[in-house]
């Protein structure tokens, strides 16, 4: 479902934007204007009424604004169950670390590290202690 009553954008320093009777295709217009980010990183959509979450990939959103791609599949590769930062360095296999402070998509019952370059997953379940919710 694309149109919300409201439709929030919080940034990556912790602000938010409200914006009331608009789609998620509105708003990503917007956001990829530049114009309303006010120089700040986007960093999730939600939909509170209808209890959706959306991490802001800007290139998935263009696909999106161009209809390249529908909502469902916007959907399936955005939604999360909230987003994490891991407060201690973690130990992934292959020997690499994550330092303090990453960003994490929690989705069901895992967290994904938000790194192009790397990988990694864990159980969300087994690593709570580890990690503090931001969104």
């Amino acid at each position: 479902m694309d149109v919300c009553t409201t439709v929030i954008v919080r940034f990556l320093d912790g602000t938010v934007q409200e914006h009331l009777n608009v789609s998620i295709k509105d708003v990503a217009r917007m956001y990829s204007t530049k114009r309303y980010t006010l120089g700040k990183e986007p960093l999730l959509i939600s939909c509170p009424n209808i209890n959706q979450q959306l991490y802001y990939d800007a290139e998935q959103l263009k696909q999106y604004i161009q209809n390249d791609i529908d909502f469902t599949a916007l959907y399936d590769a955005l939604w999360c169950d909230g987003l994490y930062r891991n407060v201690i360095t973690l130990k992934a296999e292959q020997k690499n670390e994550v330092e303090p402070n990453c960003l994490w998509l929690h989705q069901k019952e895992i967290l994904l590290l938000v790194d192009d370059d790397r990988h990694i997953t864990t159980s969300f379940n087994n690593s709570q202690d580890f990690f503090t919710k931001i969104a």
